[in-house]
C-alpha cells in the first residue's frame, strides 16, 4: 500500500476550482491499485470545505502545513466535518505567542489572514478591493470573521501577511521569524508563518507512523514554496509542470501541467495503477 499526498492549489485545481477529469480518474485508480489519497494543504481546516475535493474520497487530510492531521474511521472517507474524523493532530502557537502576534502585526500594520481551525480573521478594510482576498471572503462566507474577533478568540493556526511596500519590513520578520516558520509566496511579497516544528513534512511523517506504512512508500505532489518539505520527506516527489522552479529542482520527477493532465501522467509514470 502506498499514500498519495496532493497539495490542493495548483496541484489538485486551477486558479477557478477545478479538478481536471484526468486527475479524478487518476484519484479513481490510484485507489482501485488499493493505495490512500490524502490532501496535504497550507489552507487551514477552516478553508477546506468544497465539495469539490470530499468527492475525491479521501483517507485523510494534512491541513494549515501540518497544524492538522486528520485519517479517515475504518471503512468510510475523509467527512467534510472534521468532529467526524479520527484528528491524530491538532497544532497551535502557545497562548502567549498568539498575542505577541497580535502585538506585532498591529505594532506595523501588517496586511494579515490569521487562519483556524473553523475560521479566518482579517481587516476586510485594510484589504479593500484586492481579489484574491475577494475570492477568500466569497469562499469563506460568516466563517470570514474581523481581526478584532481573533484578538479576543485567538482561534488561529498558522498567518497569511502582505509584506509589499510595508515599512520597518526587516524588523516585522525578523519578530515574527522567533515564533514562526518563515515560508515565501510570490517573489517574497506574500509570506505563510507556521509555527516552528510544523510542515507539510511533518504531516507525512505523522501519518505514516500512525499507520504502519513506511516513508518510503509515499508519494507527494505539489507546485509551491510551502510543498517543498513535503517533496523532502516523501519517498518520491512530484512537481508540477506549472510548478515553482524550487519545488521543480527539489523534485525527483516534473509531471506536466495540472491543466495538461499532470497528475495522471505523473500517477501512470510511477505505477501507482
Amino acid at each position: 500500500m502506498k499514500i498519495c499526498f496532493f497539495d490542493i492549489d495548483g496541484t489538485l485545481w486551477d486558479e477557478r476550482f477545478q479538478i481536471p477529469e484526468s486527475t479524478r480518474e487518476a484519484v479513481r485508480r490510484v485507489r482501485a491499485a488499493e493505495n490512500l489519497v490524502f490532501i496535504n494543504s497550507g489552507r487551514t481546516r477552516a478553508f477546506i470545505h468544497a465539495d469539490t475535493l470530499f468527492s475525491l474520497k479521501l483517507d485523510g487530510l494534512v491541513s494549515g502545513c501540518g497544524t492538522m492531521l486528520e485519517v479517515a474511521e475504518k471503512g468510510a472517507f475523509i467527512d467534510p466535518d472534521y468532529h467526524r474524523n479520527r484528528v491524530i493532530a491538532s497544532t497551535e502557537p502557545a497562548l502567549e505567542e498568539k498575542k505577541q502576534t497580535i502585538a506585532i502585526l498591529e505594532r506595523y500594520h501588517i496586511m494579515s489572514i490569521l487562519e483556524g481551525i473553523d475560521d479566518l480573521f482579517a481587516d476586510m478594510k485594510a484589504f479593500g478591493h484586492d481579489p484574491f482576498f475577494q475570492i477568500v471572503a466569497e469562499d469563506m462566507g460568516e466563517h470570514l470573521l474581523p481581526f478584532e474577533e481573533a484578538k479576543k478568540s485567538l482561534a488561529f493556526s498558522k498567518l497569511s501577511c502582505d509584506l509589499q511596500g510595508l515599512e520597518h519590513r526587516e524588523q516585522a520578520v525578523a519578530e515574527l521569524k522567533e515564533m514562526y516558520t518563515y515560508i515565501p509566496h510570490y517573489g517574497d511579497t506574500v509570506c505563510e508563518l507556521v509555527p516552528k516544528g510544523c510542515s507539510k513534512g511533518t504531516g507525512i511523517l505523522k501519518i505514516c507512523e500512525t499507520l504502519g506504512v513506511p516513508v518510503a512508500d509515499t508519494y507527494a505532489f505539489g507546485d509551491s514554496y510551502n510543498d517543498l518539505e513535503m517533496m523532502k520527506t516523501a519517498g518520491t516527489s512530484i512537481a508540477m509542470g506549472n510548478a515553482e522552479d524550487a519545488v521543480k529542482q527539489a523534485a525527483g520527477l516534473v509531471t506536466k501541467p495540472l491543466k495538461e493532465d499532470g497528475i495522471y501522467y505523473a500517477c501512470e509514470k510511477l505505477g501507482l495503477f
